[in-house]
């Protein structure tokens, strides 16, 4: 009934922590999904999660402690799909402002619910998030998520995302420092040469115009017909390159972008695709955040 199906999602989701003492002691994680087709009926999720370490041991008098850390995805009836632990021993004299943890999984169809957890058990710490994750129907022509992090590197030649190694972020920029960028463009058409031809336009603006100073934008590695770009303007810039690849029903692309000092705050990055054979058109966002 209504009733029982309404405790366990609130069960699967609760809405707060209740913790002893008079200071509030959990805090929120930060936590970025980039979602990728795989087969007809499923996607891949790549989940990247940032974790407040520094604040959970803060004032500990220990040399060290465990932190355990959990990640779980529900269906909306409460019926766990996905769940990974993993528990190690930080240094509380020098720990890490934050820690990034990632987790990859494949999914089907759907709309699920998911919740990460990290508990310092000495220091009575913990800091969690909980959000949805929609898996829609994929087919034809469209373009992935826009993977953001701290850096990618290609095993080999790749072919799908999961070809490279990713040392990840959740779209949160430290001013002056370079980040990569990752995903896919699905069914291109292929060419009466055996290839796929499509251009590709990176658009980064301001979420609200009229920031301080200009914006500049310089791609230092990834693909090749890419490195060396650089754009300006005062509150966006828009790059592109193109591309082609021998024909298959995926192309990955990947970039390192320097966007040099811009002012930090709040930006969206924009991947656009134009495939070349028929001049179709599709798009993908990513909100970007550049701090001090």
């Amino acid at each position: 009934d209504d009733a029982r199906e309404t405790a366990r999602l609130r069960d699967t989701v609760p809405v707060a922590w209740t913790n002893a003492g008079a200071k509030p002691l959990a805090d929120s994680i930060n936590v970025a999904l980039t979602r990728f087709r795989a087969n007809a009926d499923s996607s891949d999720v790549y989940f990247a999660a940032e974790l407040p370490v520094k604040r959970m041991v803060e004032d500990v008098d220990l040399a060290r402690g465990a932190l355990d850390v959990q990640l779980e995805a529900f269906t909306w009836r409460a019926k766990r799909v996905f769940s990974a632990v993993s528990h190690e021993t930080i240094d509380f004299a020098h720990p890490e402002v934050n820690q990034m943890q990632a987790w990859r999984t494949r999914l089907q169809q759907g709309t699920f619910l998911y919740r990460v957890e990290a508990l310092q058990t000495d220091a009575g710490r913990g800091a969690r998030s909980a959000s949805r994750i929609e898996l829609l129907p994929g087919g034809g022509f469209g373009v992935s998520d826009i993977l953001v992090a701290d850096s990618v590197t290609p095993l080999g030649t790749p072919e799908r995302w999961s070809d490279f190694t990713i040392a990840p972020h959740v779209g949160r920029v430290k001013r002056g420092k370079s980040f990569a960028m990752l995903w896919e463009t699905y069914d291109l058409q292929k060419r009466s040469n055996g290839t796929s031809s499509y251009d590709v336009t990176i658009t980064l603006r301001r979420q609200h115009g009229g920031g301080l100073g200009a914006l500049a934008a310089k791609i230092i590695g990834g693909v090749k017909s890419a490195v060396g770009l650089s754009g300006s303007g005062s509150d966006h810039i828009s790059l592109t390159f193109p591309r082609q690849t021998p024909a298959r029903p995926i192309a990955v692309d990947y970039v390192t972008l320097d966007l040099g000092q811009a002012t930090p705050g709040d930006y969206v990055i924009d991947v656009d695709i134009t495939d070349l054979a028929n001049q179709r058109h599709v798009s993908r966002e990513r909100p970007l955040t550049i701090v001090e």
